[in-house]
């Protein structure tokens, strides 16, 4: 089994869990070539068991298109795995060559998100029309599998639901401690609720400082910690004013800017439960990093959350608004006593269900369905 694996970032989650896909495949005895970017390579520092060829420029449609042609065509892999796109409108063009033109290919598509987060005029169609014309969809959970439906009903892309695995590699031979990673970030002593990740609208940071505004007998040796770049309409100031306004600059620190993987144990280690007020979401690596990392989590009932959380690791709100979250940060903090134990099951959770070696075993089982039918 031959795969050519497409990640044209070189940043970011999807990133890290191509990597961990790759390597795992590997085990598998599949393999694995790795298709990323030529100017940027976050992960360059890590062991890595297969083959990365540099070919995304990040110039013209055509031209990378026309470099993506060329590893087919010149390496004939059974499958051409996609983590990412390059263009979700014109993409739909190259997959139609390939529906056209491929015989022996395999197209394949993980859509860790079944939309984009903001989607732009006309993606919905360009997607419906990318998951028709692929031969295969990989997606996380039951809940991406519905929405999925919904966009595309009576798809005839065979789908599979294959587990996001865990982020346990971040936490592998780093030796910070509580003490140094408070130093790091410019903390005072006390204990931490964390909120970690890029700030998008849809992360709902903004009920979360609000959720925190309406305690009023908050813990005096607990904060709140904010770390991330805001993006996509959320600034610097806004969050900031939004403290302000709140009252919070003694209850709310904010650490906004980019964390690359390897300042990402430095905000864990301070944490004892992390938090996630997402509006909306399908599946997050955060979460599958905090589950790793031994943390107790908060959350909305959102994507593939309900699925993975339960009493026993977290705090689940009742829906996802406002003062649902807020009930369930009040639930949290009544339990406070119990987040070190939930964060221990929660790593055995991690290191069970969430196991790379079974997705790539199960990623593999996809590949022979689709190449070979069996």
């Amino acid at each position: 089994m031959r795969v050519l694996m497409l990640e044209p970032s070189g940043w970011g989650g999807i990133a890290l869990y191509t990597h961990a896909l790759c390597s795992a495949l590997v085990e598998q005895g599949v393999e694995v070539r790795l298709l990323n970017n030529m100017h940027r390579d976050d992960l360059i520092h890590l062991n890595r068991g297969y083959e990365v060829i540099p070919v995304v420029q990040g110039d013209a449609w055509r031209d990378e298109w026309k470099r993506l042609r060329q590893q087919i065509d010149t390496w004939k892999p059974d499958v051409f795995h996609m983590q990412a796109l390059i263009s979700s409108r014109r993409d739909v063009l190259a997959f139609l060559r390939h529906r056209m033109f491929d015989d022996q290919v395999r197209y394949v598509v993980t859509a860790h998100n079944i939309l984009p987060h903001e989607a732009a005029l006309f993606e919905e169609t360009a997607y419906r029309w990318l998951y028709r014309l692929s031969d295969g969809v990989i997606i996380h959970s039951q809940a991406s599998q519905k929405k999925l439906e919904r966009l595309a009903p009576s798809l005839p892309t065979p789908t599979s639901v294959i587990h996001h695995g865990h982020y346990g590699l971040l936490f592998e031979n780093t030796a910070v401690n509580r003490e140094e990673a408070l130093v790091s970030l410019g903390l005072s002593e006390g204990r931490y609720i964390v909120c970690f990740g890029v700030i998008r609208p849809y992360k709902g940071v903004d009920w979360l400082l609000r959720s925190v505004a309406s305690i009023k007998d908050w813990p005096a040796d607990l904060k709140v910690l904010v770390a991330g770049k805001p993006m996509a309409g959320v600034t610097d100031e806004s969050l900031e004013t939004l403290r302000s306004e709140l009252g919070l600059e003694d209850r709310v620190v904010l650490r906004l800017q980019y964390f690359d993987e390897a300042a990402i144990p430095t905000v864990f280690e301070v944490s004892d439960l992390m938090a996630f007020p997402y509006r909306e979401i399908d599946q997050s690596g955060v979460m599958l990093a905090a589950l790793a990392a031994g943390k107790a989590v908060l959350c909305t009932p959102v994507g593939a959350f309900p699925e993975m959380i339960d009493e026993s690791i977290g705090f689940v709100a009742g829906h996802s608004d406002q003062d649902s979250f807020s009930s369930a940060l009040s639930k949290a903090l009544e339990m406070q006593e119990s987040w070190k134990e939930m964060g221990e099951k929660a790593l055995t959770i991690a290191n069970s269900r969430f196991a790379w070696g079974s997705a790539a075993a199960e990623t593999k089982q996809f590949y022979q369905m689709l190449c070979y039918g069996k």
